[in-house]
């Protein structure tokens, strides 16, 4: 034990401090640790939040692209209206399953509306519907662009293809695309889709 604290002193007493030079070296050091610590950090968080921005996305396209496929898929006729600054357009009417008169649009905020048009009900009273998502749905998301194609080629008669984007101050765009089929339009059908520049 006293031989340690013998050494201790010794190795004490050798060291005054430190001189400018090792200082500066240091000083050095840490500055070059910070900047690529500084680096990784930025690099972890764009990567974050460029995962977020697509798993947010594909979330709320999802959630508007159930909505409009279960409204298109049991239509009996359809007319595809409104063209739009690129190919495809941008407005869906129908006549639903149950015999309604629908329509498939953006409005100017940019949200999803789907509206039902006036029906007679039971008391005699003709309504209409619009029927939109709460705004907490797109969870910061707008429409940016909705539109609607029916496919040649290959494709069925009875297939609307539907391209969908989303934009985001925060995280930029998202696509989302889909084939939708209505099971109610087919090859023998007397009803088709209807594509018109309005």
């Amino acid at each position: 034990m006293k031989k340690l604290k013998h050494l201790f002193r010794k190795f004490h007493n050798k060291n005054q401090g430190l001189t400018l030079v090792e200082m500066i070296v240091t000083f050095m050091l840490i500055g070059l640790f910070m900047i690529a610590a500084s680096k990784v950090i930025a690099n972890t968080v764009s990567v974050y939040y460029t995962a977020k921005g697509t798993a947010n996305g594909m979330q709320v396209s999802s959630i508007i692209a159930s909505k409009i496929r279960g409204e298109i898929e049991g239509a009996r006729d359809a007319t595809i209206s409104g063209q739009n600054e690129t190919t495809g357009y941008n407005k869906i009417e129908f006549t639903d399953a149950q015999g309604s008169h629908v329509y498939i649009g953006v409005n100017e905020e940019g949200y999803l509306v789907v509206h039902y048009y006036p029906v007679v009900v039971a008391s005699g009273e003709v309504k209409s519907t619009d029927w939109v998502f709460d705004q907490k749905a797109y969870m910061g998301y707008s429409i940016k662009e909705l539109k609607f194609t029916q496919p040649k080629g290959d494709y069925a008669d009875n297939i609307i293809y539907m391209s969908l984007t989303l934009h985001s101050s925060r995280y930029g765009d998202f696509t989302y695309t889909e084939y939708i089929q209505c099971y109610n339009l087919d090859a023998n059908s007397d009803t088709q889709i209807n594509c018109k520049t309005e």
